[in-house]
């Protein structure tokens, strides 16, 4: 065994983490890696389902106006009559038919963020199928980065279809409406939103986010016509920020070393 110091990554209270790092080679993490959850959430504040603190370099409500801050994300609006290449902020670009100004009245709650979350959701832009709804977002090659898509559906809508990012298919035939539960008569009206989280490491300088009717397979749909209400994207950590102190670099094998709040220790 020897003792080797690590640096915190740490960036949310309550947050362990496994960071890896090589012992030896190449100073890098292993190769690119990306998850995916679908969830749900039910308002805009900690523990309701979204995580809205943090760096953002997007805050997107597709469809209605800019609302402002929801915990540290500040909601951009999209509120032009257009559809088409239409450029909202800082490089992003969303090209709909078709845009929605109150698809549901959601009520999350009385907070600040929940009202806000619920301006947010009240709209929506969506496309005919076979037309995509694409979304086109600046990013840093080597930075990894949180995306979550807002949805909100009326329960027993079979309306589905694949969700692409980078040209990756993150969730196929997604069913927004059967991610709530049975018997509430809308979901909107209920406070329950749905939401399809990605963590990816950026490997280019943009990344496409695709909704798409036509490539969904499940024979049970009867409305192929995606929708989407908002979006952010999260900024988790760079290239730098991972680099590995050549002090470390042993036997070439990676370990994982948990993150914590401070400069700490760890055997190996």
């Amino acid at each position: 065994f020897r003792r080797v110091l690590f640096r915190s990554f740490a960036t949310k209270p309550g947050v362990v983490e496994v960071a890896w790092r090589r012992m030896g080679g190449s100073a890098t993490r292993p190769g690119p890696r990306s998850e995916t959850s679908i969830g749900l959430f039910t308002g805009g504040d900690v523990n309701e389902g979204l995580d809205l603190q943090g760096s953002f370099a997007y805050a997107l409500n597709f469809g209605g106006a800019s609302a402002g801050m929801v915990g540290d994300a500040n909601f951009v609006g999209d509120n032009s009559s257009s559809g088409t290449g239409l450029t909202l902020t800082n490089g992003a670009v969303l090209t709909a038919q078709n845009k929605i100004d109150s698809w549901v009245v959601p009520n999350f709650g009385n907070t600040a963020n929940d009202q806000r979350l619920s301006e947010i959701t009240r709209s929506i832009r969506w496309s005919s199928n076979p037309s995509k709804p694409t979304v086109d977002l600046a990013v840093t090659s080597g930075t990894r980065y949180k995306l979550q898509l807002l949805f909100v559906e009326v329960p027993g809508n079979k309306r589905g279809f694949n969700v692409l990012v980078g040209g990756q298919t993150v969730a196929a035939n997604f069913i927004p409406a059967d991610y709530v539960a049975s018997g509430t008569s809308n979901q909107g009206t209920k406070g329950v939103g749905v939401v399809v989280t990605h963590i990816f490491l950026a490997s280019a300088s943009t990344i496409r986010i695709e909704l798409d009717g036509a490539a969904a397979t499940n024979p049970l749909l009867t409305d192929r016509n995606p929708v989407i209400s908002g979006l952010t994207l999260e900024r988790l950590e760079s290239a730098a920020d991972t680099t590995v102190p050549e002090a470390i670099q042993d036997s070439g094998i990676w370990y994982p070393l948990f993150r914590q709040r401070q400069i700490g220790r760890a055997h190996v």
